[in-house]
């Protein structure tokens, strides 16, 4: 699921961006979000990865994704999460 930061995330179909997929709105209501970003990244997979191993469906582990992505880069290193 490609992350593009502030615009959300968005899932591909076959590889490509089209109307089936979906897209993610980043979460924007978290206080402070956007302060340091170094991780976000990769916190938003394993985030999405727990959750779907969770029993998640790929909708609602994105939203929690994105939820947890916010949160790591309102300080920076460990303290964001």
């Amino acid at each position: 699921m490609p992350r593009s930061g502030r615009p959300g995330a968005q899932r591909l179909r076959d590889g490509m961006a089209s109307n089936s997929g979906i897209h993610v709105p980043a979460a924007t209501h978290i206080p402070g979000a956007g302060t340091e970003t170094t991780g976000a990244g990769d916190v938003f997979a394993a985030a999405m990865a727990v959750g779907y191993a969770k029993g998640m469906g790929v909708v609602e582990a994105a939203h929690d994704a994105s939820e947890w992505a916010a949160r790591s880069t309102t300080a920076p290193g460990w303290y964001g999460i």
